[in-house]
């Protein structure tokens, strides 16, 4: 306990700790994540994508689990706090972007999903766990006049209706949504507790409840005419941004801190926007690309990480 206390102030006390580059890994692997799995819903329709994808994540979280079973939740408020996380975090958040993402582009999906944070602040401030401050509120309206310019530029494409584009977007949005308010929900019955196994216990959870969404079409689902390629996107969407990313995420971020480490989320979605267009050819409308300069923008100042990055630059 004390080695690992010692670890911990050594690792905030540093410039760039090891635990810095578990969570840069982590920014990319979950940045490229939305090119891999759009890319994957060629061959796989989103259905039987995310069944197959969290019966593989869930299952492999189950040694994770044992191994840390010492972490485990002991007492029902802790357990609460799991479920929470496991059905809007996990289940609802993994149903809700997965549709989404067959009506929207991948850049415009990792962007939507970044406004998460914003939610978890509306509903902390609507239970009265905490006030948001006046530059937070800002950053939310902002945040949310560049979701409206991202969805407003939306244009049909030869496959997809402006319909069907919006309803991707909406979908999208509804998994930012479940996720920032499961993070929210959970806050207040997960202190002290193991943000690794938690999360682990989550995820077994939440893919124990997206099953009965998904079993019907999986099952159903021709998997031996899926190819190689597909086969190597499902297995990076499920071990590598899966279960490796979860607990590599949820076991350094205390190590550096939560405001530290919230900054490698931003990296996200502009990994997300970049490997989109490079990989995808996705493109960008002018009132699109003010639309991302605005989420990127007022999430920024919502979480205050301008403040701190003002503050790392001048220190």
């Amino acid at each position: 306990m004390m080695e690992e206390q010692e670890e911990l102030r050594k690792d905030r006390g540093a410039a760039f700790s090891p635990a810095d580059l578990a969570l840069l890994f982590v920014a990319f692997l979950w940045g490229v994540s939305f090119t891999v799995i759009k890319d994957a819903y060629r061959e796989i329709p989103a259905v039987p994508f995310v069944g197959m994808r969290f019966l593989l994540v869930g299952s492999s979280m189950i040694p994770f689990l044992i191994w840390n079973r010492r972490y485990l939740p002991r007492t029902r408020k802790a357990w609460t706090g799991a479920l929470t996380i496991g059905v809007l975090g996990v289940a609802g958040y993994q149903i809700l972007f997965s549709l989404g993402l067959q009506y929207t582009t991948a850049s415009k999906s990792t962007l939507l999903v970044a406004t998460s944070p914003l939610f978890t602040a509306l509903v902390v401030a609507m239970l009265g766990i905490d006030r948001p401050r006046d530059v937070q509120l800002v950053g939310m309206v902002v945040a949310l006049a560049g979701v409206a310019l991202l969805t407003l530029g939306d244009q049909p494409t030869s496959l997809l209706s402006h319909k069907d584009v919006l309803l991707g977007d909406v979908l999208t949005l509804g998994a930012a949504v479940a996720t920032g308010s499961g993070v929210a929900l959970a806050e207040r019955y997960l202190a002290g507790a193991d943000g690794a196994t938690v999360m682990g216990v989550a995820v077994v959870l939440g893919s124990i409840l997206i099953q009965p969404f998904a079993w019907a079409q999986m099952v159903r689902f021709p998997w031996q005419q899926v190819s190689t390629q597909a086969w190597l996107e499902m297995f990076y969407a499920a071990f590598l941004a899966g279960s490796l990313g979860y607990i590599l995420w949820y076991r350094n971020i205390p190590r550096i801190g939560a405001l530290r480490g919230s900054l490698y989320g931003f990296l996200i979605p502009l990994i997300g926007v970049v490997t989109a267009v490079v990989a995808l050819s996705d493109r960008l409308t002018l009132v699109q690309g003010l639309g991302a300069l605005f989420v990127l923008f007022g999430v920024a100042m919502a979480r205050g990480w301008l403040g701190l990055l003002i503050r790392q630059v001048r220190f």
